[in-house]
């Protein structure tokens, strides 16, 4: 079984975008939600996928499938159309940062001692900005696209 982690590179566009949001650390992590969505497309493509995410305001919007806060409200339905698109059945549950074993990946990279030594490939992915700019069917369109 390949074991594979996502380390975001964000675009300098999508950082002026979100400005400075209280809400920064939750939209970053929204957005290795997105990048891993699309970069492990074929893999999740019709199947049920439990999900655990550590950042509860990230949580309550893919729970709920809205946000109060505009950016991480564009992010969840991205993510619920991507999933739709796939015919992805998901759960999300929480889980404490301190038993989330991504933590140090997200922090070290391919230095993260614990992805080492279970034999994870950490690779590098770029975030798309479209999630948090498009609207309507330009949002739809770039699902499509993202998909094929």
């Amino acid at each position: 079984m390949a074991r594979r982690s996502l380390w975001q590179r964000l675009p300098p566009e999508l950082l002026a975008e979100w400005g400075d949001s209280e809400h920064c650390i939750a939209l970053i992590e929204q957005a290795a939600l997105i990048l891993g969505i699309l970069r492990f497309k074929d893999l999740l493509r019709n199947r049920s996928v439990l999900w655990f995410e550590d950042n509860a305001a990230v949580l309550s919007g893919l729970v709920k499938g809205t946000s109060g806060h505009a950016q991480l409200d564009s992010g969840a339905a991205c993510i619920h159309l991507l999933l739709a698109a796939l015919g992805t059945r998901t759960w999300f549950e929480y889980v404490e940062s301190d038993a989330n074993w991504s933590d140090g990946a997200s922090r070290l990279l391919t230095l993260d001692p614990w992805a080492r030594a279970n034999g994870f490939d950490v690779e590098m992915g770029d975030v798309p900005t479209w999630p948090w700019v498009s609207q309507g069917l330009d949002r739809r369109n770039h699902v499509e696209q993202s998909l094929t």
